[in-house]
Parts: structure tokens; C-alpha cells; sequence
């Protein structure tokens, strides 16, 4: 079982909306390698832990039976996850609030890969790298996401630049475009499947399943 975590110092950079996208995207995935229905799919799992409980009001809309909802007391996280793998869920997506709460880092420490989503521009960009010292000094493998940005803005160029020229793990970026949005219970890769939205969130699956291949998970 793997197990993403999507955090960040700053609100407001996309993580509810990475957590339920992907998730949805790998639940679709599995079932559709396992042939698997829905309503008895274990595949994947979602956890909500922040306190404002907007990946949680999303999900309760949902007409689709997965990924599913966990409610998990944040400080038994580690025995949690734990619990979860011995029931066979394949992954796990955890989102959580902003900033370096002792949630927060619990919940980097049990990822097999940390997601930190950073809109463009310098101040978001150096609360990633906040974030990001954290995830190193956990030794957590992770990846910055760049998120939300104008399609071909300087901005967000210059803020993939600027990580290219760290060195530091990449996912391709997400751009702002009207149909991303989460609405009624449902992501772009259920409202349409073709969109431009879509075509990014699976570039960004595919980019972190080839990160979670290489990341040796103990059994």
C-alpha cells in the first residue's frame, strides 16, 4: 500500500482539490485493472484532517461509492494507516490543513511521498521550501506540484524554473482552468474525461505512480 500526503505551510495552493482528484483517478485505475465493482472495491482511501472538513463535505456529496472516506483520529495516524493495510487498501491520500502542525508532520511521516502543491511566485514558493525542509528532515521521499496558475503565465514559467534550477523533484503543473473545479460531488475526470483538466491530472498520476514504482514500501 502507498501512501500520499499533500501538504503545505500556505492555504489556499489546491490540496483538497489534488487529494480528491487523484484519489478518484487512482480508485478508477485500480478498478479498472482489478475489474473490480465499486461498491466492494477496497483500492483507495482517502482521510480528511482538516478541521474545516471541505474534502469531507465533497465526498458526502459524491454518487460514487469510492475512494473511500476514513475518519481517523489524527493522533493514532501511524496505528490508522497501519489498520488500512491490513484491510487491502492499495493507497492512501491524505489531506491536511496548512502550516507545520503536529498533524501535519504526522501525516508526512507515515507518506511514502509527500506532495506539496506551490502556486507561482516567490513568497509561495519559499513557503514550499518551508515545507519541504520538513519532508527532508523526516526523510520522506516528496515532490512540489505546481498548481493554479494562468495557462503560460511568466509567473508560473518562472517558478518551474526556478525548481528545475534546485534540482528539486517535479510533477507536472496543474493550471487554472474553469473545468478542474470540484462540483457536486464529482472531479473533471468524471464531469469529462477529455478535457484539458483531465489530460493534466493524469500527466500528474502518471508522473507519481513512476515516483512510487521506484520507493520500496515494507510489507
Amino acid at each position: 500500500m502507498h501512501v500520499i500526503t499533500l501538504a503545505a505551510r500556505k492555504g489556499g495552493v489546491g490540496k483538497t482539490f489534488l487529494t480528491a482528484s487523484l484519489a478518484v483517478l487512482a480508485a478508477m485505475q485500480s478498478m479498472s485493472l482489478d475489474g473490480a465493482d465499486p461498491p466492494d472495491h477496497p483500492g483507495v482511501a482517502v482521510i480528511d484532517l482538516d478541521p474545516q472538513g471541505s474534502l469531507t463535505t465533497w465526498i458526502n456529496q459524491r454518487p460514487a461509492p469510492f475512494p473511500a472516506m476514513i475518519q481517523m483520529n489524527p493522533s493514532r495516524l501511524m496505528d490508522g494507516v497501519s489498520e488500512l493495510k491490513v484491510q487491502g487498501f492499495q493507497m492512501v491520500v491524505i489531506d491536511t490543513p496548512p502550516g507545520h502542525g503536529d498533524f501535519v508532520v504526522a501525516a508526512m511521516a507515515v507518506a511514502d511521498l509527500v506532495v506539496i502543491p506551490v502556486k507561482p511566485g516567490d513568497l509561495d514558493l519559499e513557503a514550499a521550501l518551508n515545507t519541504l525542509a520538513i519532508t527532508e528532515s523526516l526523510q520522506r521521499p516528496y515532490a512540489l506540484l505546481p498548481n493554479d496558475a494562468t495557462f503560460r503565465s511568466r509567473a508560473m514559467g518562472l517558478t518551474i524554473r526556478q525548481i528545475t534550477e534546485m534540482g528539486l523533484p517535479m510533477l507536472p503543473p496543474i493550471h487554472h482552468r474553469v473545468d478542474a473545479a470540484l462540483s457536486g460531488g464529482r472531479t473533471a475526470l468524471e464531469r469529462a474525461p477529455t478535457s484539458r483538466a483531465s489530460v493534466e491530472l493524469r500527466a500528474v498520476m502518471a508522473a507519481i505512480n513512476a515516483m512510487l514504482h521506484n520507493i520500496e514500501v515494507p510489507l
